[in-house]
This record gives C-alpha cells, sequence and structure tokens, in this order.
C-alpha cells in the first residue's frame, strides 16, 4: 500500500485506515460494509466491532456474495444492484436520525 501514499503519510495513519485509532468512540454513527470476497473483510469487521464496543451506533454488513469492489458493479450484477440498494436505504435511515 505504500506506493500509493504520499511520502509524509505513514501506513499506520488512523486517517488512512481507522481501524489503526486508538479511540474511535468520539466518532459519528457509521455504516461498515465488507464483502464475502474481500481482502479487508476480518478488518472491516473488527473495525464495525471496535465502533460498537465504543457505544458507536454502527450498521454493519457484509455481501457475503460480492467482492471488494462490488459498487463498481451496478447495473451489471444484480447482486450488487441490491447490495448498493440495501447501502442506499442505510444512508437514508442514518440521515433521518440525524436529523
Amino acid at each position: 500500500m505504500t506506493h500509493a501514499l504520499p511520502d509524509d503519510m505513514e501506513p499506520t495513519n488512523p486517517r488512512l485506515s481507522p481501524a489503526l485509532a486508538t479511540h474511535v468512540g468520539d466518532v459519528a454513527p457509521a455504516i461498515v460494509v465488507t464483502a464475502g470476497f474481500d481482502p479487508l473483510r476480518d478488518q472491516g469487521d473488527a473495525f464495525a466491532a471496535a465502533l460498537r464496543d465504543a457505544g458507536v451506533p454502527v450498521t454493519h454488513r457484509c455481501e457475503d456474495s460480492l467482492s471488494h469492489s462490488f459498487l463498481a458493479l451496478d447495473g451489471l450484477v444484480p447482486e450488487a444492484s441490491a447490495a448498493i440498494e440495501r447501502l442506499t436505504v442505510d444512508i437514508a435511515e442514518h440521515l433521518d436520525t440525524a436529523t
């Protein structure tokens, strides 16, 4: 991953990977979506658990039949389109509760 970072950014910077933050309790409610075929699935699951343990409201879903880049497959893969629709509903619900 370091090849994609600016020279002055450390790969352990929590802004790059929020799961590496030592304190996650003072953040907004979160939506964490991973995919079944996602090399970052375990990290996403751990991040959602850390948020939940810190008292942060979390909507966490794993789209088991999809790959990491499923958001780019809208309109091409029906399962991806359905997952994106679920995410859209989650975002709308989070926005409704924030107002």
